[in-house]
């Protein structure tokens, strides 16, 4: 940890370091004030802190999602004016400091009865 990542929270930290703007180390890139754009085209590349962002913002996921690739994690999506549950669920892989690949989507769980 550095005095700028002490002073933001784990979250901001998390959402400063996934846009480039702070360095794995926790100091201020400088360089992203210049390159601003090819900065935040890196997003991509930073699986790990996106995926830790996503479980920060949307966590915990359910514990009854299907598997729809390996540790598939469901992060339900509420409804922005009630925050009721809409069924509708961002997938994304597991949050891991080490991940080179990933995956996210959109996800549906609704039951249904038949019979």
């Amino acid at each position: 940890m550095s005095l700028v990542t002490d002073q933001l929270g784990p979250r901001a930290t998390n959402l400063a370091e996934l846009i480039g703007l702070l360095n794995s180390d926790g100091k201020v890139n400088l360089e992203w004030f210049s390159s601003a754009g090819s900065e935040l085209a890196g997003i991509p590349e930073r699986l790990p802190q996106l995926f830790n962002f996503i479980q920060q913002m949307l966590g915990p996921a359910a514990t009854d999602g299907p598997p729809v690739f390996d540790e598939a994690q469901w992060y339900p999506l509420p409804n922005p004016r009630s925050g009721t549950q809409t069924g509708l669920y961002l997938v994304a892989s597991k949050p891991d400091d080490n991940a080179l690949t990933g995956a996210a989507g959109i996800g549906v769980l609704h039951e249904l009865d038949y019979g």
